[in-house]
């Protein structure tokens, strides 16, 4: 068997799923068809917009046919796919799709999935890796089953270490990452003619819930661990907030080292300078150096220019 024989239909609606499929089309494998979501239309000034959409650009820049279906689940979008006579499918950042969908090719649907699985499955592995604590984190290639990211492992890359990035900077990481593993995904199941080795998901499972307002608010912990949430809930849109002061919303975006108590305040979550930088109190006397924030209304700033820039009565 050869990467040719392969007829991939796609399905994605991210930049990180449209590395993958520049990935896939580099290796050669035939893509039958991409689905995507449909299109988003928002009103700006009198006209509507439609928001962007890397999957959909990279298919109509390569040509390829493109589905957008409003249900996944219909016998319209069915008829769609087996004309399309795939023998593979593969899903990076999509919808839950039915098994109907996910089982009727040859040679199954993959799945890559941004964490170690069974480690962080949901819809946010990678800011919940960091959140949690982890020193590193990968991609994991699997094939769907009923249970979501609960499918028997393909392969996994090499573990990648997280330092002190933010949930962002490895998710851009990560793209390039992908781009590159798809390619020996591709690779095992043509010389294994379609039907590779597997294995089971072993070891303690976890949740990586979506990231909303309520799950990314500041909670009361020791400095690492604010250290840590702080930098992995910063990715797109979302951050860590706390309401500061006087109510008002304060997005904490980036976060540094953790310092023993400096024997400036005994105040857990009270901010304060300290030699020029900015830091958090915590729950175990320790505190962590806060790099770079958003207060609400205004676009984000360095720590100090922020402090600065505080009336002296909002500083106690």
């Amino acid at each position: 068997m050869k990467i040719e024989d392969l007829k991939i239909i796609f399905y994605g609606s991210t930049d990180f799923s449209a590395s993958v499929l520049k990935g896939i089309i580099q290796a050669g494998a035939e893509v039958a068809g991409v689905v995507t979501l449909p299109d988003r239309v928002v009103r700006k000034r009198g006209k509507d917009i439609v928001l962007p959409n890397e999957v959909k650009d990279l298919a109509l820049e390569k040509k390829l046919t493109i589905l957008q279906p409003e249900d996944i689940k219909s016998q319209e979008f069915m008829e769609e796919l087996y004309k399309l006579k795939p023998n593979l499918q593969i899903v990076v950042a999509f919808k839950i799709l039915p098994e109907s969908v996910f089982e009727f090719p040859e040679f199954g649907t993959i799945n890559l999935h941004p964490s170690f699985l069974p480690a962080y499955r949901g819809a946010a592995p990678i800011p919940w890796a960091i959140a949690s604590g982890e020193m590193e984190t990968g991609i994991t290639a699997f094939y769907l089953d009923k249970k979501i990211d609960s499918g028997n492992i393909l392969l996994q890359t090499d573990p990648y270490l997280i330092g002190h990035s933010t949930g962002q900077e490895i998710y851009d990481r990560f793209k390039d990452i992908a781009r590159l593993f798809i390619f020996k995904v591709l690779k095992v199941v043509v010389e294994s003619d379609g039907h590779p080795e597997v294995t089971e998901q072993k070891g303690n499972s976890s949740k990586a819930p979506k990231l909303t307002r309520e799950n990314t608010a500041l909670g009361v912990w020791t400095a690492e661990k604010t250290r840590c949430f702080i930098q992995g809930v910063s990715i797109g849109d979302h951050s860590a907030w706390c309401e500061f002061p006087r109510g008002q919303e304060l997005k904490i975006l980036r976060a540094g080292e953790v310092k023993e108590n400096l024997g400036q305040t005994d105040i857990v979550g009270k901010f304060f300078l300290y030699q020029k930088s900015i830091y958090l109190h915590c729950l175990d006397g320790k505190e962590v150096k806060i790099l770079e924030v958003q207060p609400s209304g205004k676009k984000p700033m360095d720590a100090r220019s922020w402090w600065n820039g505080l009336r002296a009565g909002d500083k106690e």
